[in-house]
């Protein structure tokens, strides 16, 4: 059997991961935080706790010159989901203008015809994208004062163009928040070998082969079960 280490078991690891799997690959999914035990994850109302928690690298940015000196927060998650599981959860497409425009450049096959269906195709398999859910007094509020203020209403700005008011898309079933890891690797854990706890910090090329992996700490030896590939 074909075997496949993935690292990071966030929004494209576990999509990856469950791509090689389902193409019968023995993958191992290597992750340096822990699973998505914390509430705050699932309940979309909570994010806002997330961030500095267990479940985020914490990262910053040097200080910047046009903001007063200040080093700005730049949260990225340390767990099963990555930074789908700390992210508000909108999901924007982008402009049509914008695809366009990459394959006038000479990006090939980038069109806004060409990625819409994959988008559609993301959207109807397993990851749910809805606005299907009520807004708050002030939420409806603020779409109201736009409108009157002469803002376009724009149902589905996911349909190409971006101008005007919407309601936020988001990645939710029934309330919950879902990612990736949700969506594509969880229901299949069972068949992928998944290491949490543990950072990668380089990947072992021979030959001009990648053959494995090397843990932070530096000790490929000892897990030699699950850093090298055959």
């Amino acid at each position: 059997m074909r075997t496949a280490i993935v690292v990071g078991a966030g929004t494209s690891g576990a999509i990856v991961a469950r791509r090689l799997a389902d193409a019968g690959v023995a993958v191992t999914l290597i992750e340096a935080g822990g699973y998505d035990t914390n509430p705050a994850i699932h309940d979309p109302s909570r994010a806002g706790e997330l961030w500095h928690s267990a479940e985020d690298w914490d990262f910053y940015t040097v200080p910047q010159e046009h903001a007063a000196g200040r080093r700005l927060h730049l949260p990225r998650g340390k767990v099963t989901g990555g930074s789908h599981a700390l992210n508000a959860m909108i999901w924007v497409r982008g402009a049509a203008s914008d695809y366009d425009g990459w394959e006038r450049d000479g990006a090939t096959g980038w069109g806004w015809s060409d990625v819409e269906p994959v988008y559609e195709a993301i959207e109807n398999d397993l990851l749910p994208v809805t606005d299907d859910y009520p807004l708050s007094p002030i939420q409806a509020s603020i779409i109201e004062a736009a409108m009157q203020e002469g803002l376009p209403h724009n149902p589905d700005y996911n349909a190409g163009t971006l101008d005007g008011i919407s309601q936020e898309q988001v990645t939710m079933r029934d309330g919950r928040r879902v990612n990736t890891w949700m969506a594509y690797a969880q229901p299949i854990a069972d068949r992928l070998t998944v290491v949490t706890g543990r950072e990668v910090h380089s990947v072992i090329v021979e030959d001009g082969r990648a053959l494995g992996v090397r843990l932070g700490e530096g000790a490929d030896a000892e897990c030699g079960q699950f850093l090298r590939r055959p």
